[in-house]
């Protein structure tokens, strides 16, 4: 009886000293030994490593939201309208992400301006540079990119014509 208990008594042991020496949070490798290191720290040193400070924490990454004007950002062909000539000699615009935009066709720029979007309406507004204000548009926008959807029925452009634009990597016909 007294050679049962100082075998468990052996085996509980290896245990506890085998599991102490292989912690799981442990660094070290089977088969390994152990090696004493000494770490100098400054005392001005910040260890940003597990604290918050100054109403920011650096173990957790931030999350950016996407703005919802992203979708918007990039070059637009159009394809095809309600009304005829619009998607003809490879016209674009350039939405860009300052708020301006250019547009041409046929590879080359035509002109610039400004653009901007609604958040409730989804009305996008197109402010074209110079003295003829006539030509600035005013859309309700349709986003299924890389599809984009303007549609003329809005307070001020009441002509329920339609515009459908394929987002596209370069101008078109600048590399034709």
């Amino acid at each position: 009886m007294k050679n049962l208990f100082v075998v468990t008594l052996v085996i509980i042991l290896s245990l506890f000293l085998f599991a102490c020496g292989n912690d799981v949070n442990s660094p070290q490798k089977e088969g390994t030994t152990p090696t004493l290191t000494e770490t100098k720290v400054n005392e001005n040193h910040d260890d940003h490593d597990g604290h918050n400070h100054a109403g920011h924490n650096h173990d957790t990454p931030e999350t950016v939201k996407a703005s919802p004007l992203s979708p918007f950002f990039g070059i637009w062909k159009y394809t095809g309208s309600t009304k005829s000539g619009w998607y003809n000699n490879e016209k674009w615009i350039e939405f860009k992400k300052d708020m301006t935009f250019a547009f041409g066709q046929d590879g080359k720029e035509i002109g610039k301006g400004k653009w901007f979007l609604e958040d409730e309406t989804n009305y996008l507004t197109i402010d074209y540079d110079g003295e003829d204000k006539t030509k600035n548009e005013h859309w309700r926008a349709q986003m299924n990119s890389p599809v984009l959807i303007l549609i003329g029925n809005t307070n001020i452009t009441k002509s329920g014509e339609q515009i459908k634009m394929d987002k596209v990597e370069e101008r078109p016909g600048v590399n034709e």
